[in-house]
């Protein structure tokens, strides 16, 4: 099971390889695994995106670990 700091280092990892293009990335794996079935996977990515977007957005420092409460 994934947990949030997992999510944050794999965004980290997929901003650095495809900087803002990291959300097109993201939209097109989760609208693949949809189309094929595979909704668990989609649902990762769906977090995936979210947590990217809030990277580059501001919202999230990628140098600081989440708290969850």
């Amino acid at each position: 099971m994934l947990n949030a700091n997992d999510f944050q280092d794999l965004a980290y990892w997929l901003i650095d390889a495809h900087g803002a293009d990291a959300i097109r990335w993201a939209d097109r794996a989760i609208a693949e695994l949809y189309l094929s079935g595979d909704d668990e996977r989609a649902d990762l990515w769906r977090m995936l995106r979210s947590v990217a977007d809030d990277m580059i957005s501001g919202r999230i420092d990628p140098n600081r670990r989440p708290t969850v409460h």
